[in-house]
Parts: structure tokens; C-alpha cells; sequence
């Protein structure tokens, strides 16, 4: 309750790290699953004009549908990917759609792992493991410490690159079976090392990249 009064859809909301939703209406991640250029993977004609269609629609915050920091690990080829060679007035006309009508946006940040589907000849993982069923999927290779440290970076800097184009935040990506939510499983990570067998461990990937990603964009994105 607020001042006595039920909250209602339309009540703004403020989170903890102080950024206040101006309603309670909220557009969940969707993964598009379009792109016009599969090689340079940045965001369409299509992508921003839904988005302006959402946030004018009143929505008080948007998710992004995954984006990928990994040019060579995505999980299908039509998904956007947001690293240092992503055309960036694209991304930052996405964001201006996305914002439009003073609408909360956040990208969700994405890595496939094991479920990489799309032309990734050794996809990685916590643990080498065989390849899932169905079509297009890979036997995958156990990720050696130095690969665990340069995905930390890949989500950080495409944390940045979302804040500078405009973006409100970002939401990393821990579900459906993808390489954090593996990195998470006692089942699908036996590492033996400082990122595998406790939940301490297990969940190191994790805490580390959202320590960092605060660290550079600030605790409020």
C-alpha cells in the first residue's frame, strides 16, 4: 500500500538503486528473432519501429529480447549482437524508440553456451558436454579460465555500449538452459576449479559480472 491507498497499474514505482518506473505495466523479454544482416547483426527498421510502438503504447518498462556480447556465440543467426564493431547510431535509434513516451528500457544480455545454434563450430561451456538434441546444436568444450574471464568482459563492455547509445540498464540473462544458467547447474558444470562445485563457486561467473558491470556503468543502470 501507498499513503493508505492500493497501488494500482498506473502507480509509479521506484527500485532499489532509486530509478523510478513511471507504472507498473511491464513488457517482458521477447527474442525477435529478425535481422536483415546476419554478419553485422545491429538492430532494423523492424526492431525500432515495434519498439516506438511499445513504448508509445504506455508500457512503463521494456526488456530488450536477448542480445549477445559474443559476435561468434549466438543462439540463432537473425539475433543482434552489441560488441565493439555494432554500428552504434543504430543501436542509439533503437534506444531512442525503446525510451520514447519517458519508458524504463533495459537490454537483456545474453550467452548461448552449449545452446549455441547458429555456425559456432566449439561452443562453450562450464563442462565439456555432448551435443543437445535437435537440430544445429554441437558437442561443446569445457571453457578454460581465461575464456570464463574474457565472456565477463564481453557482458561489461556490451553493458557500456548499452548505456552510451541510451538504455536504462541492463538484465543479464540467467534462464532457459543458456551459459550462465549452465554455469548455475550442478548438472551441467563440474568444473573442479574456483567457478565450479559450490554454489559459491557456481555462481562466481555471475556476482563477478554484475560487480563489474556496476562498477563501470554505476549502481542506478
Amino acid at each position: 500500500k501507498m499513503e493508505g491507498k492500493v497501488p494500482t497499474m498506473q502507480t509509479p514505482i521506484t527500485f532499489k538503486c532509486g530509478k523510478k518506473i513511471k507504472n507498473r505495466v511491464f513488457k517482458g523479454a521477447m527474442a525477435e528473432f529478425y535481422m536483415d544482416d546476419c554478419e553485422k547483426s545491429d538492430p532494423t527498421d523492424i526492431h525500432i519501429n515495434l519498439y516506438k510502438k511499445w513504448s508509445e503504447g504506455g508500457v512503463g518498462m521494456i526488456v530488450t529480447g536477448h542480445v549477445f556480447p559474443c559476435r561468434n556465440h549466438k543462439f540463432v543467426k537473425e539475433d543482434p549482437v552489441l560488441d565493439e564493431k555494432s554500428d552504434l547510431a543504430k543501436w542509439k535509434a533503437y534506444a531512442e524508440a525503446a525510451t520514447a513516451n519517458d519508458t524504463t528500457a533495459i537490454v537483456q544480455i545474453n550467452h548461448p553456451g552449449r545452446a549455441g545454434m547458429y555456425d559456432v563450430p566449439e561452443p562453450q561451456a562450464p563442462t565439456a558436454m555432448p551435443k543437445m538434441e535437435g537440430e544445429g546444436f554441437r558437442d561443446s568444450k569445457g571453457m578454460t579460465e581465461e575464456e570464463i574471464l574474457e565472456v565477463i568482459q564481453k557482458f561489461v563492455t556490451a553493458s557500456k555500449l548499452a548505456k552510451q547509445v541510451g538504455f536504462h540498464g541492463v538484465e543479464i540473462h540467467c534462464a532457459h538452459g543458456f551459459l550462465l544458467s549452465q554455469f548455475l547447474s550442478p548438472v551441467t558444470n563440474k568444473r573442479e576449479d574456483k567457478w565450479g562445485g559450490s554454489l559459491e563457486n557456481r555462481k562466481r561467473i555471475l556476482f563477478q559480472m554484475i560487480t563489474e558491470i556496476r562498477s563501470e556503468c554505476g549502481k542506478d543502470f
